[in-house]
């Protein structure tokens, strides 16, 4: 599991911010629905334990740990199927995916996934850049 697409999904989702919640329901940090909650726990988890920060992230990375292998490493198909689901990804893929991904990614049909896409990898990017030395002074 990599820490920078962890992160890079913490971000776009709840700009790291542990108690946020969501319209639909989405709760903490990962913004993870409760019953995704649930069965990555083996039990149902109180509004309280998705807020923790820690809880929620480990609970995160096991989701996406599990859309990693499903999509062989993937990062836009794991990207697309932690917002739309990966039941939906799966009736999108097509020969552009492995052609010209970036046009895969335009031809998402959900507009919102669409975007999401490009931030987590815009993200993950971002935090995979590597940091240039600081002048000393």
């Amino acid at each position: 599991m990599s820490a920078d697409l962890l992160a890079a999904v913490a971000k776009q989702e709840s700009r790291f911010t542990p108690g946020v919640r969501s319209a639909a329901g989405a709760v903490g940090l990962l913004q993870l629905m409760p019953e995704t909650a649930a069965e990555l726990a083996g039990r149902p988890l109180a509004a309280a334990e998705l807020e923790d920060p820690e809880r929620n992230a480990v609970l995160g990375a096991q989701y996406l740990r599990q859309l990693l292998l499903l999509w062989h490493g993937n990062p836009l198909l794991v990207a697309a199927s932690y917002n739309a689901g990966p039941g939906a990804v799966a009736s999108w893929i097509s020969p552009l995916l492995n052609r010209a991904p970036e046009l895969w990614v335009e031809a998402i049909p959900y507009p919102e996934t669409r975007l999401y896409v490009k931030k987590v990898v815009g993200n993950l990017w971002s935090f995979q850049e590597p940091r240039l030395p600081r002048c000393p002074g």
